[in-house]
Parts: C-alpha cells; structure tokens; sequence
C-alpha cells in the first residue's frame, strides 16, 4: 500500500516537472524564433533604405549621364551652325 502511494506521488511529481520542462523549453524556442523575426524585420528595414538610396544613385548617374550628352550634343551643335 505504501509503495503504492510512493509510486504515485513519484509519477506526479516527475509528470508535473515534465510539463514544467516542456512548458521552460516552449517559451526559450518563442524567443529565439520572436528574436530573429526582429533581425528580420531590422535586415528588411536596412535593406529597403539601401534600395532607395541606390535608386538615388542610379538616378543621377543617368541624370549626370543625360546631361553631359546633351552637353555634347549642344557643342556639336554649336560647332555645325558655327
């Protein structure tokens, strides 16, 4: 009878840690998964400035690039009419 009540508790008690344990290694698995979600969405963030600023260079190496044509063109121009 003793033995059988001993053995119960120690089921409990080792059942309840289990479950303490489980519960301990969700919550540390959520914060490393909320963690990189948060790098993520910082990388996302650094990335979208990069884009824009590389569009705003690409912009104005075509507008630069535009530029001295037209500038060439217009000497060429004032060459010819003369």
């Amino acid at each position: 009878m003793w033995s059988k009540l001993i053995s119960q508790i120690i089921s409990d008690l080792l059942s309840k840690g289990l479950v303490l344990l489980m519960e301990f290694l969700q919550k540390r698995k959520m914060q490393r998964l909320e963690k990189q979600v948060r790098n993520m969405k910082d990388k996302i963030i650094i990335l979208k400035h990069e884009k824009k600023i590389e569009k705003k260079i690409k912009d104005w190496k075509y507008r630069l690039k535009n530029k001295e044509s037209d500038n060439f063109i217009t000497e060429l121009n004032k060459i010819r009419n003369g």
